[in-house]
């Protein structure tokens, strides 16, 4: 099997022996050598963003990473897979799933032990919501880099798809630009929109789960011919 990544700058190629590749376009360059130690022959490889391969078989789905490492998952029926430029989706009968590399500035805020500015912000936000002094503390850790915490705690919001955690990394953001002189909250307004279309059309009734990346690349002209064709005409 061979499959070319989204951006076309990678070549994913599985063999007979159950070796999984990552070449350059020229073949020059080998990025991943894995051997998944496969007996059966997958029905197909496809790639999740341009970060990760997968390879599904009937009811199995194993997913290699760009360093080689890898990750097992399991389904109880048939499923399909369908690559996406930052993503895969995966269809089964009773639902669609969104695989997809956790966004960096997620990492940033929500990793253990992260130093972080928008880590210290969310931090900061939790400490001052429970009435904590530790907030102060916190704010006063991060004074000169405020601007940058609060950026990131915005991006953080907009890559969620959880409504309370949106909510949550929003206030965050929120609490942090009353602290910075001068700033423009335009960019904020604008994250906040989009956070409210996103959700729209996300929902069961509507049924087009997007990610940010999805919606940047396929605009807002677009989103509402596509709303319109499904006859959701108030939406849109």
């Amino acid at each position: 099997h061979m499959t070319v990544s989204p951006n076309g700058a990678i070549l994913g190629l599985f063999t007979r022996t159950g070796v999984l590749y990552a070449l350059s376009m020229d073949l020059s360059k080998n990025m991943i050598e894995c051997d998944t130690r496969a007996t059966r022959r997958p029905r197909s490889i496809v790639w999740c963003g341009t970060m990760a391969l997968l390879v599904c078989w009937d009811t199995a789905l194993l997913m290699i990473g760009p360093t080689g490492q890898l990750q097992r998952y399991s389904f109880d029926s048939m499923f399909h897979v369908f690559p996406e430029f930052d993503c895969a989706r995966i269809v089964t009968s009773r639902t669609c799933e969104i695989l997809r590399r956790v966004p960096m500035v997620t990492q940033d805020i929500f990793s253990p032990r992260s130093t972080h500015e928008g880590a210290i912000l969310y931090t900061a936000a939790v400490a001052f919501e429970s009435k904590s002094p530790k907030a102060d503390e916190h704010i006063r850790q991060i004074q000169n880099e405020l601007d940058v915490a609060v950026e990131t705690c915005i991006d953080a919001a907009v890559n969620e798809f959880d409504p309370k955690q949106q909510k949550a990394l929003l206030m965050a953001a929120s609490f942090g630009k009353t602290f910075v002189p001068m700033y423009s909250s335009e960019h904020y307004v604008e994250m906040c929109r989009t956070i409210r279309v996103l959700n729209a059309v996300r929902d069961a009734q509507v049924g087009m789960p997007l990610t940010f990346v999805q919606f940047k690349r396929l605009s807002v002209e677009v989103l509402v011919d596509r709303l319109i064709y499904r006859h959701q005409h108030m939406l849109a």
